[in-house]
């Protein structure tokens, strides 16, 4: 019994941590009351471990999403830097204002709506447009 409550305890890993438990159980069901608290005590720890581990992880995640997010993503055109937080799809565009479709932004930029310097057409991204993120107004 003691060799199962180490492999559950020292189990690296997901496969190793179900053998480990999975051997438990199995002593469990003819193991003492005595056996069974130990068991339980074991299964306890190291579900503990795995929620600190997990607890850990997620913080680590947290801080590269923040310190990504507060990064600035630049597009370079033609020597011109675009930050990207400025510069949205068409389709995000659409989403962002509650518009119906691009059809009626791609309308307003050929009628002079949206100012020629507000719109970027990316020629390396299969021509792929982007607008700057601000409203407009139809005439």
């Amino acid at each position: 019994m003691k060799e199962l409550i180490n492999n559950l305890i020292n189990a690296k890993g997901l496969e190793q941590y179900e053998m480990a438990s999975n051997a438990c159980l199995d002593f469990f069901e003819s193991a003492t009351d005595v056996q069974k608290e130990k068991i339980r005590e074991a299964m306890r720890k190291k579900a503990d471990l795995i929620t600190a581990e997990a607890k850990h992880t997620i913080t680590k995640i947290s801080k590269t999403i923040s310190e990504f997010e507060q990064k600035d993503v630049v597009l370079e055109v033609n020597g011109r830097k675009y930050p990207l937080d400025e510069w949205i799809t068409l389709n995000d565009y659409i989403k962002k204002f509650d518009l119906k479709s691009t059809m009626v932004v791609n309308n307003w930029i050929k009628r002079g709506v949206v100012p020629a310097e507000n719109v970027i057409s990316v020629g390396r991204l299969n021509g792929l447009k982007l607008i700057k993120a601000v409203p407009y107004l139809s005439r």
